[in-house]
């Protein structure tokens, strides 16, 4: 593996981050690669806007269903069961270090709603310290739901979770 291809440094507008609730001062960490593959040790847990139409495509969703199918067997068997609730926030595993948490923060016609990306918020970060995992967001997360960034980075940080953040790779 080239040694060069993941370059990991904190962020330069990044404030230094306060001592969490939990004693613990959690990181933002700018990630120049893709999440499809995630850096660091241990669980890491990567978040992905949907809708609660059963059919939701975007180029951070298309990308992460084609390294990972089976988020989207479960998407659709939640549709399809009509367990698919806005406001939650569905995991799946698609291996023992990566699970794939997926926040239902926009209806069905794919518009944003503020309640449900806040109760995502809280759902996804609770997840996250109760399962001492990291957080991984992609720069192409905010293109879709830009108010999500400032939202999700302190309660992160609130709560005490890493924050690994991914700047894509252009073609």
């Amino acid at each position: 593996m080239d040694k060069n291809k993941f370059v990991v440094r904190r962020s330069e507008e990044a404030e230094p981050t306060p001592v969490s609730k939990t004693g613990f001062q959690a990181k933002v960490r700018e990630v120049k690669g893709s999440i499809l593959a995630p850096v660091n040790a241990g669980l890491k847990m990567t978040l992905v806007a949907c809708s609660q139409s059963g059919s939701y495509s975007s180029p951070l969703y298309d990308a992460m269903v084609k390294r990972y199918p089976k988020i989207k067997e479960d998407y659709r068997g939640l549709f399809i069961n009509q367990n698919l609730k806005i406001g939650a926030v569905y995991t799946t595993a698609v291996n023992s270090e990566v699970w794939i948490l997926q926040a239902v923060c926009m209806d069905k016609e794919g518009v944003l709603d503020e309640t449900a990306l806040k109760a995502c918020v809280k759902k996804a970060v609770s997840s996250a310290c109760y399962e001492g995992a990291s957080l991984h967001l992609s720069e192409l997360l905010f293109n879709d739901v830009p108010e999500l960034k400032e939202a999700l980075t302190a309660e992160a940080i609130k709560s005490g979770v890493n924050i690994y953040l991914y700047v894509e790779p252009t073609k």
